[in-house]
């Protein structure tokens, strides 16, 4: 068999099989023919050499299930990862809305110490200088939460957008690097940013303040808090 009856045979097969690189794997036979003649022998010797054109079609019919086998890995793969992904993320916005009702809660029990209130029976009855601060850092602290769940809240939805498209690429054998950020309020920043220091002043101004006026350094037992 001459070497443009080979080429053309062996093209011929592989499209019929739906090869891919067919270029490629057709360029290859090319240069062993040329690097054989090169050491003398005939065309007819080198395509004896090489096999029968149905014999050597046999060895490319191993992409085509090995093909299906990468892409039921990669299915299996997504599916996994998204059970995992989507507990954890479940867990989050469990975490968020807990921060959620924290903040409202600390915001309610602002008002009620700033207000002086003494409705509540299980909530002590407070100094007045004492329950202003308390008031205060209570706010402050919804404003760290409110910061905080704003926060969470972006970077979640970021993460749901990222993982949608890495759904699109995953599975055509793409690697996909992309790095997940996003881009928070400056406003919701200064505020949770803030809010976190006024809150820890006050938390130790507070106690200061509860020390001096009890003289002791365990006052809410002074108080009677949790009798």
């Amino acid at each position: 068999m001459t070497r443009q009856t080979f080429i053309k045979e062996l093209s011929d097969g592989l499209k019929k099989m739906g090869t891919s690189d067919i270029e490629e794997i057709i360029k290859d036979y090319e240069i062993h023919f040329d690097n054989e003649i090169e050491k003398g022998k005939t065309e007819e010797e080198i395509s004896r050499e090489l096999g029968k054109i149905n014999d050597i079609l046999l060895d490319f019919q191993i992409e085509k299930p090995s093909t299906e086998v990468i892409k039921r890995m990669s299915i299996y793969s997504v599916v996994l990862s998204d059970i995992i992904i989507y507990l954890g993320m479940l867990s989050l916005y469990l975490v968020n809305l807990s921060i959620i009702i924290l903040s409202l809660g600390s915001f309610l029990l602002g008002i009620y110490f700033l207000l002086s209130m003494n409705y509540l029976e299980f909530i002590p009855i407070m100094e007045p200088v004492f329950g202003q601060l308390l008031g205060f850092m209570f706010i402050s602290l919804a404003a760290l939460s409110f910061g905080t769940t704003a926060i969470l809240f972006r970077f979640l939805n970021t993460l749901m957008k990222k993982l949608s498209r890495w759904h699109k690429v995953v599975l055509k054998g793409v690697i996909n690097r992309e790095v997940i950020s996003f881009n928070q309020s400056k406003l919701i920043k200064q505020i949770t940013l803030w809010s976190g220091i006024i809150v820890t002043v006050l938390i130790i101004v507070t106690y200061i303040i509860g020390v001096n006026i009890a003289e002791n350094p365990q006052f809410w037992h002074e108080w009677n808090w949790f009798e």
